[in-house]
């Protein structure tokens, strides 16, 4: 069971009472925690659902004017009518007197203006609620941008089938799995090894950077980036922006992602570009 305490942030959370210094902690929680991200999704759905009904319930009423309004307007045509046919008689009969009578007719202007203004506010709660436009994200950059690297896929078979030791599968078990303190106990012990040093290095980077230790992931990442011609070159290169854009330091990040966007055929130039365009303007 969440503590009070943690539920109070999440209200605060979901309400924008955070300032960003808390909601980035709150958000590592998130990243760290599923059964806290389950119940932030939850009830976000839940408000959701309640908005959605509010506005239903709004658009009853506005039918419900609608009706009243229309079944007024009959009343209105029945009168003049009706006011019409006393007119004709009451004419026929000042034609003989000599004094003309004014017939005087009902106005419902004040519930057409009425009608009206529910109709414009219907309007307005359909576009904003029922039919939702794209949201802002307003997490972080880093939030934004950072998906921790997966685990390799074959970490789980046997050594001669081109699976890992034992130890280094537990480590990218817990990996897998979000417990990434875990994961560095077991992978540390590889990072001077001949032949697993530079996958283990690659993935101590990506726990320290999922911990929100960008100082101890820039460590690892950027030897691994500065290696060619192996896998986790330019994955190692991603991944260092993202570590500069943790610690804000915009320069650095900007050039980082603007190597990546120069290679055309690169697997995160695309990324890249997109990346840039979000960088606050130097």
């Amino acid at each position: 069971m969440m503590s009070e305490e943690t539920l109070a942030l999440l209200e605060a959370y979901l309400n924008n009472e955070l300032d960003a210094e808390a909601r980035a902690a709150f958000e590592q929680r998130l990243a760290q925690e599923p059964e806290l991200a389950k119940e932030l999704q939850l009830r976000q759905e839940v408000n959701q659902t309640v908005a959605n009904q509010k506005a239903l319930d709004f658009m009853a009423a506005v039918k419900q004017a609608e009706t009243k309004y229309f079944a007024g307007q009959q009343a209105q045509q029945d009168d003049r009518k009706g006011a019409q046919q006393a007119g004709q008689e009451q004419g026929r009969e000042a034609l003989g007197s000599g004094q003309p009578k004014v017939v005087r007719l009902r106005v419902w202007r004040p519930m057409a203006a009425v009608v009206a203004l529910l109709v414009l506010a219907a309007a307005a709660i359909l576009l904003l609620v029922v039919l939702p436009g794209p949201k802002q994200d307003t997490r972080p950059l880093f939030a934004q941008l950072h998906t921790p690297y997966d685990a390799p896929a074959n970490y789980r078979a046997q050594p001669t089938a081109g699976g890992y030791p034992a130890d280094l599968k537990n480590g990218f078990d817990y990996y897998s799995q979000g417990r990434y303190q875990d994961a560095l106990n077991e992978l540390v012990a590889w990072q001077q090894d001949s032949l697993y040093g530079t996958i283990a290095t690659f993935y101590i980077g990506q726990a320290y950077l999922a911990l929100g230790q960008p100082a101890l992931a820039l460590q690892r990442l950027e030897p691994v980036a500065n290696t060619p011609q192996q896998t986790f070159e330019a994955p190692a290169q991603w991944y260092v922006a993202l570590a500069y854009v943790k610690q804000k330091n915009w320069a650095k990040a900007r050039s980082q992602f603007e190597m990546l966007a120069q290679q055309e055929n690169g697997p995160y130039a695309a990324q890249a570009k997109a990346a840039l365009q979000l960088l606050p303007t130097p």
